[in-house]
């Protein structure tokens, strides 16, 4: 069903990032809901008082997964933009 046990935090984010070799601030980052379900979400960031952007962030249990959403994703932004 895609359900994670227990949420997806600013702290998880910014753990992930440093993983990556990227450095976010978990203050800076504005989750509108809690992530509770496997899924890419668009996550906001405040980087500095004028400077805003986003992300996509893909919640995935196992690298396939994370690989299959990838791949409807895509798709369905090909669809909708054309």
């Amino acid at each position: 069903d895609g359900k994670l046990y227990g949420s997806i935090s600013a702290k998880d984010i910014s753990n992930a990032a440093l993983e990556v070799g990227k450095e976010l601030e978990k203050s800076s980052i504005v989750l509108a809901q809690p992530i509770k379900f496997i899924g890419i979400y668009e996550v906001k960031l405040h980087l500095h008082h004028s400077v805003e952007t986003s992300v996509l962030l893909n919640v995935a249990r196992t690298k396939g997964e994370a690989e299959e959403a990838i791949a409807k994703y895509k798709k369905a932004s090909s669809t909708t933009n054309t």
